[in-house]
């Protein structure tokens, strides 16, 4: 109630529309930009140097169907299956962050066939144009989550009622698909909270849910019902879920 108070005595609020200018000029660029894997999920670089470990013989056991395996303590951060193999990846610089031998090898080999599609870029270019699509979302994010209550509302209108829908259901593509890269690599056991910029990103998208739902409250102009939401709820859908650990994330 004091902040609807507080907002409500400020002077009007500037126009916010030129960030869904700037969207409009930016979305295209930025959809289908990165790496996929074999399920169709973007992924992206670990931005440390993944180093081999090898798990010492002492931790050798049987499992309960009699197969040999390494007790790691590990779980891997991609397919969130323990991992009992003596070689696995961790993190050079101490992230919490585990690959599988299994899981590292296909993600390389995602990565180099997406360095190798590169037209006219080399490897560093493509790189940095993959590490730009997910700033820019980052920065977007943390922009409009800054906005005033007003200018806030004023945006998701924009969206809701002036936006192409294609362009709009493109826009949360390209912010699921940067969610999906990265939430492997959230530290959920050290610091959950330590990507303050992933975070953002979340909120990013529940903006883009709530701008969604604005239509359902406009009556059709028969009068019979309301309008559906702009896109199918469907399209929100984070595939990356999956790679999440249930207890801790």
């Amino acid at each position: 109630r004091e902040e609807e108070e507080e907002e409500a005595s400020r002077p009007p609020a500037p126009s916010c529309r030129w960030i869904a200018a700037l969207l409009s000029a930016l979305t295209p660029l930025m959809a289908g930009a990165l790496p996929r894997d074999g399920n169709g999920i973007c992924v992206v670089p670990h931005r440390h140097r993944m180093e081999m470990q090898e798990a010492s013989q002492n931790s050798l056991y049987f499992t309960s169907s009699g197969r040999l395996a390494y007790r790691t303590n590990k779980v891997c951060d991609n397919c969130q299956t323990r991992i009992v193999d003596q070689q696995f990846y961790h993190c050079s610089e101490n992230c919490d962050i585990d690959f599988c031998k299994d899981c590292n090898t296909k993600l390389q080999e995602v990565f180099e066939a997406f360095y190798e599609q590169a037209d006219g870029e080399d490897r560093e270019q493509r790189y940095e144009r993959l590490m730009w699509v997910i700033t820019m979302t980052e920065y977007v994010a943390a922009t409009i989550l800054h906005l005033g209550r007003n200018q806030r509302v004023q945006l998701a209108h924009e969206f809701a009622f002036e936006w192409p829908t294609p362009m709009f259901d493109q826009l949360i593509r390209v912010v699921i698909d940067v969610i999906n890269a990265k939430v492997v690599h959230v530290q959920d056991v050290k610091d959950i909270k330590s990507d303050d910029k992933f975070w953002y990103t979340i909120g990013l998208l529940q903006f883009l849910y709530s701008a969604n739902t604005l239509p359902c409250s406009v009556k059709q102009v028969d009068g019979q019902g309301s309008r559906g939401p702009k896109v199918d709820y469907a399209n929100f859908i984070l595939e990356g879920i999956n790679k999440c650990e249930p207890i801790s994330e």
